[in-house]
């Protein structure tokens, strides 16, 4: 386990940038700002077959999480409030926070409520904890480092690899159009937006909840209809199939779950994803244009083992063959961050490369199709700046996509750590 550290970045000027990126599971008013009111009571366990998303046991968020086929445990997480001073509980909290999955971090709690909707994060945020030195009790998946050459790599590592990017080295396809949005909604809420109950059909870890939501607020326009919403306090809403929201004060979403934007990031039972809370991992359009991405990347595959390590959380699209990475696994660019200097790239190319190596790409949901392939990156929803009839930053920027695309061949420049990275329990 390496320290989080700074990353060292080439100086070429931000380009122009012009992707979309698609692929994803196949399958105002003023009201009160008080504590959401939680109805824990599990929903029944959704049809398997119904879609390629997460399979997450209704129960659960109500304990440790049971990794079923994983390759290593996850850890024992204690429940805190979403404040700088962990206070562990075994009980849910007031607010009826279920036990067992929230964290905090104390590293950048202050600077989160000075989100915008929409328009760049604080430079100083990064979402959820960041530790100092590895701590196996309550890792931090998203923000810690990753060695330079790691010694301990997921078994068949280089077979997977190339599995993957037999067919194509295409890493960011797709488009900007807001019905083509597989990205992750993301919205900020404060105490005068009005109060929302949303109640859950299927993938449930919370069957119903009422909290703040902004009224201009969207889900993302693409299938999967993600929309993350977080509160004043910290506390992070993920939904699935939430496009029936238009600022109404009730309406119902296909999965639903509770976490912290200052907590792991890591959602047992997989949440709305296969592991991952929505808002993380995603590269945001003022890290490009600062050419610095300090945080491991969400990825999406086309299909995966039928497998999951930590932080993976729940099952997603199997390959026929078997042959695929397993959810949760975490490749690495083998480049070191000399190596990429030396290609002289623009500054956000160098930051996407740099992020691969240093923090690493989490595989945390599937696209469909029954071969290994693609490696769709994730960034910053598309809607929610068209909610808000703001430009989205993306299509401004100009990025060669295609020359991106074939930059490097992939195939031979990825490895598969070891979950014990994310576990924050290596040697190395």
């Amino acid at each position: 386990m390496a320290y989080p550290r700074p990353v060292v970045l080439s100086t070429g000027l931000l380009g122009v940038l012009a992707i979309i990126v698609a692929g994803g599971c196949s399958g105002g008013g003023g009201g009160s700002s008080s504590a959401p009111a939680l109805l824990l009571t599990a929903a029944p366990t959704a049809n398997p077959n119904d879609h390629a998303s997460p399979k997450p046991s209704a129960t659960a968020q109500a304990g440790a999480p049971s990794l079923g086929t994983t390759a290593s445990a996850s850890p024992a997480t204690p429940v805190v409030s979403p404040s700088a001073a962990p206070t562990p509980t075994s009980a849910p909290t007031a607010s009826g926070s279920p036990a067992g999955y929230i964290q905090t971090s104390g590293v950048s709690d202050a600077a989160y409520a000075s989100i915008s909707n929409p328009g760049p994060w604080p430079s100083n945020f990064r979402p959820y904890c960041a530790n100092a030195f590895a701590n196996a009790a309550s890792p931090c998946p998203w923000n810690d480092s990753l060695p330079d050459n790691p010694s301990q790599l997921y078994p068949g590592s280089a077979t997977i690899v190339a599995a993957m990017f037999a067919a194509s080295n295409i890493l960011l396809p797709g488009d900007w159009s807001i019905s083509g949005d597989y990205n992750h909604a993301a919205y900020l809420a404060s105490s005068a937006d009005h109060l929302v109950t949303v109640t859950c059909t299927a993938y449930c870890g919370v069957s119903s909840a009422t909290f703040a939501i902004p009224s201009a607020a969207r889900a993302a326009g693409g299938n999967d209809g993600h929309m993350a919403i977080v509160e004043p306090d910290g506390t992070e809403w993920d939904m699935f199939h939430a496009g029936s929201y238009a600022g109404q004060t009730s309406f119902s979403v296909t999965g639903l779950y509770r976490t912290s934007i200052l907590g792991s990031g890591y959602i047992p039972g997989g949440g709305v994803t296969s592991g991952a809370a929505l808002v993380a991992g995603a590269i945001r359009s003022d890290e490009l244009a600062r050419g610095l991405i300090p945080h491991a990347l969400f990825a999406t595959t086309n299909c995966t083992s039928g497998s999951y390590v930590y932080p993976g959380g729940s099952q997603a699209n199997i390959c026929t063959s078997g042959t695929g990475p397993p959810i949760g696994a975490r490749l690495q660019l083998t480049l070191t961050d000399a190596q990429i200097n030396a290609l002289g790239l623009p500054a956000w190319e160098a930051a996407i490369l740099h992020a691969m190596h240093d923090y690493g790409v989490y595989i945390l949901d599937t696209s469909g199709g029954s071969s290994p392939g693609y490696l769709y990156l994730r960034f910053e929803s598309q809607t929610q700046y068209a909610a808000y009839t703001a430009t989205y930053p993306y299509a401004t920027m100009g990025l060669d996509l295609s020359a991106f695309d074939n930059l490097l061949p992939w195939g031979s420049d990825f490895r598969i750590v070891a979950a014990c990275y994310a576990l924050e329990t290596c040697t190395q």
